[in-house]
């Protein structure tokens, strides 16, 4: 939370990601856990995708001119698909842990990412992957 408080999006899916290893690795199977690291890990990498990297800095490569600008693009790419990567595990989890399908996840998770307050934009997104 702290690195989202600093808008440091790639800091924080790291942190996140962290959590979900480490929830993967000495939890049950499938624990309701994972799917919240995965959810919050995943708006964190939408929002590095989006130019939330660093904090108060520039996106890596952002300023390098057209060279610098593919590295960014080749990026941001990378962390979509990662987004969406932790999505779909966010789903599966939550589908053996609480049913209902996409929809109720989305009915679930529709408050805390429609209303966030770190990454607003990439939570939207993230909402609008679960409820697809």
């Amino acid at each position: 939370m702290a690195w989202s408080e600093l808008g440091d999006a790639r800091q924080a899916a790291a942190a996140w990601e962290k959590c979900l290893r480490w929830a993967q690795r000495c939890l049950p199977p499938n624990d309701e856990n994972e799917a919240v690291y995965a959810m919050h890990a995943a708006v964190c990498r939408l929002a590095a995708a989006g130019g939330h990297g660093a904090a108060g800095g520039e996106a890596e490569g952002e300023a390098g001119g057209e060279a610098g600008g593919e590295a960014v693009g080749e990026a941001a790419a990378l962390h979509t698909i990662s987004a969406v990567t932790l999505v779909a595990r966010a789903r599966e989890v939550h589908e053996v842990a609480h049913g209902g399908g996409a929809a109720w996840m989305a009915i679930r998770y529709r408050k805390e990412l429609l209303e966030a307050e770190f990454f607003p934009e990439a939570a939207a997104r993230a909402w609008n992957m679960i409820s697809a």
